[in-house]
């Protein structure tokens, strides 16, 4: 009983110190060890001449490309310029036509619509009889609780292995692109899937083999027919898998975490810039990549309506400021196309993906003109026609020499949009 009652408080304790470790995310000291340290040369970007529609309008793109994942991360209906946008709808997926057309900013020249397909499960209201040959009565969750959960627990697996399934998804594709979509984004786009037999995570290395393949034929099959001038983009989460970017030119990296966390640990921050290169490096042109964070969140007691006014000054918090500048400095320096969303922790107060459009996503710095460049670990710039931005997830404060005799400086955890 007293090794029980030991084995108690020490899992106990354990578990205070790991739940506090993890809302505390990523802290620094109050006097940070300061560094002077010389950036190298720039690699300049060479200039593109654009000779389809996705090149187009890339070649339009502002100094902070902000994106919208299902229609977030805005909370108010007023417009604003985002530069990559989705939208899904539960539609019938046996349907080969798409008559749904893209919302208002397709008409924009510098923003890229995509629709979400359903290519691995589907609800009851996308219109499948069992009779269907995509039909399969295999419950797609990942765990117990998602059997009652509103956003999985009606869904069933897609027979997306039939041989047919990648040619109808392409001729979707292709009808998508007559009424003005840029591309397909497909969700869960990874080799983790519930399989046949126990529908919950984790599935075995066969069964993730048996997906990847699934995803293969999907891919080959839609790039073949819609050639470069499309996008297929895929939300990858924090994988690092390259296997199919043969046919990918983007992805998705919603970077989840646990809903009751502050904040993202120093560790998890250095993986996000390291999966941020990862698919830069691997993925076809023109390499979309879109970073979506979640910031760091208060519960309040109450329903959401009435801490509305509390959730909005929370959104705009100083350290939500500071880490939506970090991350922002960090997705438009790292990839050459890089688009940002710094959204809500996903739980029962906040819709998916909702959040606000910061002021200081309009600063001005022109185009890029050079590649992203690591000054150090964890510490990179890019050069713009009017100035520069870099980032700086370490804990070191930095004075950053230029060779022309310029100085700029950054503290631990920063992002700088700097003019001149």
């Amino acid at each position: 009983m007293k090794k029980l009652l030991g084995i108690l408080v020490l899992g106990l304790s354990l578990s205070l110190v790991t739940s506090q470790a993890i809302s505390a995310g990523c802290k620094v000291p109050k006097k940070p060890k300061e560094k002077i340290i010389e950036a190298p040369e720039v690699v300049l970007k060479k200039q593109k001449t654009p000779t389809n529609t996705i090149g187009k309008i890339l070649s339009k793109r502002r100094t902070i490309n902000v994106f919208r994942a299902w229609n977030g991360p805005n909370n108010d209906s007023e417009e604003k310029p985002y530069g990559l946008m989705w939208s899904g709808s539960r539609d019938n997926i046996l349907q080969t036509k798409i008559s749904t057309k893209p919302p208002y900013d397709a008409g924009k020249e510098d923003s890229l619509i995509l629709h979400e397909q359903y290519w691995a499960y589907f609800f009851p209201e996308n219109g499948i009889s069992k009779t269907s040959k995509y039909y399969t009565n295999i419950r797609f969750v990942f765990d117990p609780w998602e059997l009652k959960s509103i956003e999985y627990g009606f869904a069933r697996k897609l027979n997306y292995h039939h041989p047919d399934w990648p040619n109808h998804l392409a001729l979707r594709a292709l009808s998508m692109k007559e009424v003005g979509y840029h591309g397909v984004m497909f969700d869960l786009w990874k080799n983790f899937h519930p399989n046949d037999k126990k529908p919950y995570w984790p599935s075995s290395k066969k069964a993730q083999k048996k997906v990847q393949e699934g995803r293969l034929k999907i891919a080959k099959t839609i790039r073949d027919k819609m050639g470069d001038d499309f996008i297929i983009l895929g939300n990858t989460n924090y994988e690092k898998d390259k296997s199919i970017h043969k046919y990918m030119n983007g992805v998705f990296l919603e970077f989840w975490k646990e809903k009751n966390q502050g904040g993202y640990s120093c560790k998890k921050i250095s993986e996000m810039e390291d999966v941020i290169k990862f698919h830069d490096q691997h993925l076809s042109e023109p390499r979309i990549i879109a970073v979506d964070v979640w910031r760091i969140t208060k519960k309040f007691s109450g329903n959401r309506w009435e801490n509305f006014p509390l959730i909005e000054k929370d959104r705009r918090s100083p350290e939500n400021i500071k880490f939506a500048k970090l991350f922002t400095a960090m997705a438009m320096v790292i990839p050459e196309n890089g688009y940002i969303s710094y959204v809500d922790n996903n739980w029962e107060y906040f819709r998916d993906h909702f959040g606000v459009y910061h002021d200081f996503y309009n600063i001005d710095l022109g185009k890029a003109t050079s590649h992203g460049m690591e000054i150090t670990e964890g510490l990179g710039y890019k050069k713009y026609e009017k100035g520069l931005i870099a980032y700086n997830r370490t804990k070191f404060k930095y004075i950053i020499k230029f060779k022309d005799g310029k100085k700029v400086e950054i503290g631990p955890l920063e992002g700088v949009f700097v003019k001149g």
